[in-house]
């Protein structure tokens, strides 16, 4: 089954205006419901950064979780205090679809030109990736269109056993953590994390997204500090044994 991807925002298409995040999602939160992903957003505190990123990576609302995330993180857009909120200028996606791997995703595959076309004018530091970048959002959604043109449909692949085990590991290299769910500080041991990753670990029982993981393992991911942060200030009564 081919799998095209839905522009479901463009601010060009908009007189050039850019969507309040958290209003789009509000108003448009059944449309993005067991969709892959991908986006481009400005925060207003840092109106020289232009974000990039996927998002949906396992269906189901996740998609939209990503993205409230910002909403969180910056807050709501307020002309009273032009620095809190965040914008958003492009969203397309395709229909979730288990035997589709995230790395042959029209998404994945868009996200992964950028960051290659974008290396020079990466903004990284110790807790972000190469998906922050200088280049204007009107040059940046032209370099989107460009890529578009190379991959517009995405095609299902059955998982060989050799995939799947492949496919199980988790590369603490380059797969970023979504989230921390839950944490488990049983006995005297130290806390386990239950994280929620960017990617699909296949096994022989299906699709795992979600792993225990020691805070050794997680702080081997670049991101990891500010997805424990954000668990933490939301869960402040836990119990922590680090």
């Amino acid at each position: 089954m081919d799998n095209k991807l839905t522009i479901l925002y463009d601010y060009r298409h908009e007189g050039r205006a850019a969507a309040p995040l958290e209003t789009w999602l509000r108003d448009n939160r059944g449309r993005i419901n067991d969709m892959r992903l991908f986006y481009v957003i400005k925060a207003n505190m840092q109106p020289e950064i232009t974000k990039f990123g996927i998002a949906g990576l396992d269906g189901g609302t996740s998609g939209y979780g990503r993205l409230h995330q910002y909403v969180i993180m910056y807050g709501q857009n307020n002309p009273r205090n032009k620095c809190t909120g965040v914008k958003l200028y492009y969203l397309a996606g395709t229909k979730y679809n288990p035997l589709v791997q995230t790395v042959n995703s029209l998404v994945f595959k868009k996200e992964l030109f950028l960051k290659r076309e974008l290396k020079d004018l990466a903004q990284t530091d110790s807790l972000r990736g190469t998906e922050r970048t200088t280049m204007s959002v009107s040059n940046l959604i032209r370099l989107i269109d460009r890529s578009s043109n190379k991959t517009s449909s995405e095609q299902e692949q059955e998982l060989r056993k050799s995939q799947r085990i492949k496919a199980s590991e988790i590369d603490f290299t380059s797969d970023k953590i979504i989230e921390i769910l839950d944490s488990s500080s049983k006995g005297k041991g130290k806390t386990k994390y239950l994280t929620k990753w960017s990617r699909p670990y296949v096994t022989d029982e299906g699709p795992v997204y979600n792993t225990w993981e020691s805070l050794e393992n997680i702080k081997k991911v670049k991101n990891a500090q500010s997805a424990l942060d954000l668990y933490k200030s939301q869960n402040p009564k836990k119990v922590y044994r680090d």
